[in-house]
């Protein structure tokens, strides 16, 4: 079925009116498929099982191809949907019981400023890799030290980033930094990271140091470089961080967000990429 703009505002609004007048925070994909059916709005006899339908306006969105439903969330491929009330204040972290979601954050988020003047002996980060044509930004949380120095991203991590989580689109690991941006905008997508500065009190690249931090203007890059739908996080800090202060932002511009395996050193489960291999295999981009 080819889905329009107009039929997508629909379902948000009827979807999202529904939710506030019955005071519920959020509804599974069956759910919304079964009210939107039951109102006449989307069929649900479409496709191999009940709710296909909708599932494929949700995939259509998430590939760019339409815009988002309003409040819609996946954590990964292949894991459930769930339609957020855009009016709640809720969590993105989708559990699997679908109950009200818990963050849990390994590192202590460092103390958020406003200003530069702030930070005592700041740390600057980098300049975004991304531009009009991006439709994927990933996201760690600050760069380290080596990148800094070299001007770009993940210069410790040769092997675990270049060459095993972007594996799927190419040969990073063995190119110059220069033909890597190339690469990048090529395959459209943007890099960056959720500080402009830190301060922190240890040498050390890991989080947990960061004592302080000032957030880099997402509003207006993102503002900016609209083409960009889908936000990947290096980590569930990097999502943790971001989502505790711009998740109105999320909704505004209509953006999903998804968190994949951090690719630092010393995160065991990182398997070679596996679910970062899997996620951009499931993404027309």
């Amino acid at each position: 079925m080819n889905f329009t703009r107009e039929l997508v505002n629909t379902v948000s609004e009827f979807l999202q009116t529904y939710m506030r007048k019955n005071n519920l925070t959020h509804l599974t994909a069956d759910e919304a498929a079964e009210l939107l059916a039951k109102n006449n709005i989307l069929s649900n006899e479409i496709g191999p099982k009940p709710g296909y339908n909708f599932r494929q306006m949700l995939r259509d969105g998430r590939n760019g191809i339409l815009p988002l439903v309003d409040g819609v969330f996946q954590e990964r491929p292949n894991t459930r949907w769930i339609i957020h009330n855009t009016n709640k204040k809720t969590t993105r972290l989708i559990e699997s019981n679908v109950k009200t979601p818990i963050i849990r954050i390994r590192a202590k988020k460092p103390i958020i400023v406003e200003s530069l003047s702030l930070l005592k002996n700041p740390i600057y980060g980098l300049d975004p890799v991304i531009d009009n044509n991006s439709h994927l930004l990933i996201l760690g949380t600050f760069p380290a030290i080596e990148s800094i120095k070299a001007g770009f991203y993940y210069q410790n991590q040769n092997k675990r980033f270049w060459g095993q989580a972007l594996s799927h689109f190419g040969d990073f690991e063995s190119c110059s930094n220069n033909e890597r941006k190339n690469l990048l905008k090529k395959n459209r997508i943007g890099l960056w990271d959720l500080f402009e500065a830190i301060e922190k009190n240890s040498d050390s690249n890991q989080d947990r140091y960061i004592s302080k931090a000032k957030f880099n203007d997402f509003k207006s890059i993102l503002s900016a470089n609209s083409s960009v739908k889908i936000l990947v996080f290096n980590g569930k800090t990097a999502y943790s961080w971001f989502l505790n202060d711009h998740h109105n932002l999320t909704i505004e511009l209509g953006l999903e967000c998804v968190f994949l395996q951090s690719t630092s050193g010393s995160n065991g489960h990182f398997k070679s990429g596996k679910d970062w291999h899997d996620f951009f295999k499931s993404v027309k981009i």
